[in-house]
């Protein structure tokens, strides 16, 4: 029995050192998957420490080019008000020189009429100095044809008075 205690003992012990060699293998297969977990979980976290620092110096570029635009835009819109002051500037000063010019077309209009008006006046007084002058030189034409008529009558006179020796 003893023999049979013996390897009763020898498998129990054999068994033990299966187990715990089981037992260690398993350890060290644990190990090894926690070292390369370990070792990814590393690689992973520096890969999102670089991927966060690009991410950090993509956002500063990208904050450096909204100011900029940003700026640009607060450019445009400054000259955009600019712009439109100077054009109302000008619209305004247009429409000062417009209405003087509406001013001067008006007191040329004025001038004009009263122009015309002279002008009919003056027409007017042609028209009866030309009737005038006709009825003045027809009295100069009766009074021509009268002188010349007591011309002839007068030279007709010394000849009937003469005496005739």
């Amino acid at each position: 029995m003893r023999f049979a205690q013996g390897r009763n003992f020898n498998m129990g012990v054999i068994m033990r050192n299966l187990i715990t060699g089981i037992l260690v293998a398993a350890v060290v297969i644990l190990g090894f998957f926690a070292v390369q977990t370990s070792q990814k979980a590393t690689k992973l976290e520096a890969d999102l420490t670089a991927s966060a620092t690009a991410v950090e110096a993509e956002k500063a570029k990208l904050a450096e080019e909204l100011a900029a635009l940003q700026a640009k835009v607060a450019s445009a819109d400054q000259a955009v008000a600019d712009a439109n002051a100077t054009v109302e500037a000008e619209k305004a000063a247009m429409a000062e020189q417009l209405a003087t010019h509406e001013a001067e077309l008006a007191a040329l209009a004025d001038t004009i009429s009263t122009q015309a008006a002279e002008k009919n006046s003056l027409m007017d007084a042609v028209a009866t100095l030309e009737s005038e002058k006709a009825a003045l030189q027809a009295e100069v034409a009766a009074a021509t044809e009268r002188a010349a008529s007591l011309q002839a009558e007068l030279d007709a006179v010394p000849a009937a008075t003469t005496p005739t020796p």
